[in-house]
């Protein structure tokens, strides 16, 4: 069993491979005046679309594109769907999802502690949630 499979590395090959503590993988980073595509999107999304005959900027035509199609006819389709949600999400808001707290007595708590073990160690015993 001495023999190596065609393809396979060593542990030597791979301990000389790895990063050694402290060093990095990118020790240059990012060239200077390199753009992001973020940067690059908010930059071009401000300018003028070439094609287009009202001067509508890039921004303005995706919005257009994305109402068209939630508010296309016929059939429901995923597509539409999610330019609904886009257009709702992001226009109008998405729903803030509160959460209550109430003040509950220290014996009041550790009973409904104490409901809530018995509840998970019945469904770890049977697998099934009694209600």
């Amino acid at each position: 069993m001495g023999e190596e499979r065609r393809g396979s590395v060593s542990e030597q090959q791979k301990k000389d491979t790895r990063w050694k503590p402290g060093q990095s993988g990118n020790p240059a980073g990012r060239p200077k005046g390199a753009v992001g595509w973020k940067r690059r999107f908010e930059e071009m999304a401000s300018e003028k679309h070439s094609s287009d005959a009202n001067g509508h900027t890039h921004l303005e035509r995706m919005f257009l594109l994305i109402l068209q199609t939630a508010t296309k006819a016929g059939r429901p389709s995923i597509l539409k769907l999610r330019a609904q949600e886009l257009v709702l999400g992001y226009v109008i808001g998405k729903p803030v999802q509160t959460v209550a707290s109430i003040d509950i007595p220290p014996e009041t708590k550790d009973e409904l502690l104490a409901s809530l073990r018995a509840i998970a160690e019945k469904t770890r015993d049977d697998g099934k949630l009694p209600v």
